[in-house]
């Protein structure tokens, strides 16, 4: 409802895009993408991915997981980027893709490329949102300049000006210290194309029925947008290359 308010057409024939997968533990699900496009002004046929996965754990014993923060927060802060793109027109077209099936194994954003609703060679990039919502330190992350050099210029740019403490890494190394594949990004990564994650680190409340929605840092969310919102603005303004497919 929210993507039709701002006036967002489906790229493909629908909104609502519906996939069937096998999840990590091995059950198959059903999910729901939700994908639409901000039309480019200058350069229509080459698109940045503006994600965010929209699904969280659900019940589990009786006892629910809202998550306000993992990934109310990410899906929030891509309708906000969208709206501000919808009254800017980017250069690029900007796909909004909100993501289903993230927490089973990355399973939304898999479907979407093994059926995309454009040429891969066309997607310049992926900018993805997965925890925006609060941090005790102020501090967001933007991970992908270590595997993506081309974008690690455009990062810095934006730590320059960043309305938060924006810093780069979580990108490299093994274990859980290294983000490229633990949110819809890892996806991108394995078809090649550039990606950027913008979160914070894990936090008391993660994966808890305790991430509510009144433990949401209201002005440090905005900053977080506001920031994220200033690098894809870069990223319009001056994406990497791509060699065609």
């Amino acid at each position: 409802e929210r993507l039709r308010q701002i006036g967002l057409q489906p790229i493909g024939d629908n909104l609502a895009v519906t996939f069937k997968a096998t999840a990590r533990a091995g059950s198959e699900i059903a999910g729901t993408n939700l994908v639409t496009v901000v039309r480019g002004a200058r350069e229509p046929e080459r698109y940045i991915v503006l994600s965010a996965h929209y699904d969280h754990v659900g019940e589990r014993n009786g006892l629910v997981y809202p998550g306000a923060d993992d990934n109310a927060s990410g899906t929030s802060a891509v309708l906000a980027i969208a709206a501000w793109l919808k009254a800017r027109p980017p250069a690029h077209s900007v796909i909004i893709a909100l993501f289903d099936g993230e927490e089973s194994g990355l399973l939304g954003a898999k479907a979407f490329l093994a059926a995309p609703p454009v040429p891969l060679d066309r997607i310049v990039a992926n900018v993805n949102l997965d925890m925006v919502g609060r941090n005790e330190k102020g501090e967001l992350y933007a991970a992908g300049g270590t595997p993506n050099p081309a974008l690690r210029p455009l990062i810095e740019a934006t730590i320059a000006v960043a309305a938060v403490k924006l810093i780069s890494g979580h990108d490299s190394g093994a274990g859980r210290d290294n983000w490229t594949n633990q949110s819809d990004q890892g996806a991108f990564q394995a078809r090649g194309i550039p990606w950027v994650y913008f979160g914070v680190e894990d936090h008391p409340d993660y994966h808890k029925p305790t991430d509510l929605p009144n433990r949401i840092e209201p002005g440090f969310f905005f900053r977080s947008a506001a920031t994220i919102a200033e690098f894809v603005r870069r990223l319009d303004a001056a994406p990497p290359e791509r060699p065609r497919e």
